[in-house]
């Protein structure tokens, strides 16, 4: 049909008598011929393709599938389940948390000997619009990631993040399984790390907390009273809001291990890490 976008459709079949009927797929290809730039959306997801992007044939459909095929679905569940040094599945700034693993899709050539020709790159966009990000730190970490076996991979190339459209874009030079994943980079050592605000009023501070940055992979962060007493473990955990043990960030409520607001005054945090590295400071409450 004229104006239809290209991907894969179900057509129903039913005979005269109304008595039986069966679904087959219709793939509504793309003119190789054809000069102009034509994109491909659905829901968050999106492909700009140019002019002789594709060959063995050029006529082509590309389908973007927001189900995941039960084969990969295992190997999605499998990468999802990897803790990674360089990513996090889920998008997070402290208690702020973004759902970004339904940006997911699976995106394929029909028929599947088609492929992108050489020094020739699609154009792949991702929306982050529905995930309710405000703040600007989160939306320029996100990346488009792939499915490569079972783990999950930072696409290669310059990937640009547009706060106006919301979107992260990036070419690629074949089709996959992917979706959003927030970058993270933790320090090399505990030389620069920053405890803000501090002073603080915990009442008052961005998401109730103090934060913590410039942190090591799998820090460990101990508070203690001035005379020692300790007063709150965050132990490294992936799926803690307060320390994931892989942004190089960490937050603290000001909570003791009662789950009490703790009072004004002094306190000591210490950070250690796996490599036996320590951090000492001074948080002041007010």
């Amino acid at each position: 049909p004229a104006d239809t976008m290209s991907g894969a459709y179900d057509v129903i079949v039913t005979n005269s008598g109304g008595t039986g009927s069966c679904t087959t797929k219709y793939y509504c290809t793309i003119d190789g011929s054809d000069p102009r730039e034509q994109t491909i959306i659905n829901s968050d997801t999106s492909v700009v393709i140019q002019g002789g992007d594709f060959g063995n044939p050029a006529d082509v459909a590309v389908v973007i599938d927001k189900n995941i095929p039960a084969v990969e679905q295992t190997k999605v569940d499998t990468a999802n389940a990897v803790k990674y040094s360089n990513m996090k599945l889920r998008a997070n700034l402290g208690a702020w948390t973004y759902n970004v693993a339904t940006s997911i899709s699976n995106i394929s050539i029909y028929p599947s000997t088609a492929t992108i020709n050489p020094n020739k790159e699609v154009t792949l966009s991702v929306s982050f619009a529905g995930f309710g990000i405000t703040d600007s730190y989160v939306k320029n970490s996100l990346r488009i990631v792939t499915l490569n076996g079972s783990r999950w991979e930072v696409v290669s190339g310059t990937q640009t993040v547009n706060e106006t459209t919301e979107t992260v874009s990036v070419a690629v030079p074949h089709f996959s399984i992917f979706r959003l994943a927030q970058l993270v980079s933790p320090a090399s050592n505990l030389d620069g790390v920053v405890v803000f605000p501090n002073p603080l009023d915990f009442s008052t501070s961005v998401r109730n907390t103090v934060k913590f940055t410039g942190l090591t992979l799998d820090p460990l962060i101990n508070i203690y009273t001035l005379s020692g007493e300790l007063v709150r473990t965050l132990e490294p955990d992936s799926a803690s809001l307060y320390n994931d043990g892989a942004s190089g960030r960490a937050e603290w409520d000001g909570k003791n291990t009662a789950g009490e607001l703790v009072q004004r005054g002094m306190y000591v945090y210490l950070v250690k890490d796996d490599a036996g590295r320590k951090k000492v400071g001074k948080i002041v409450i007010r």
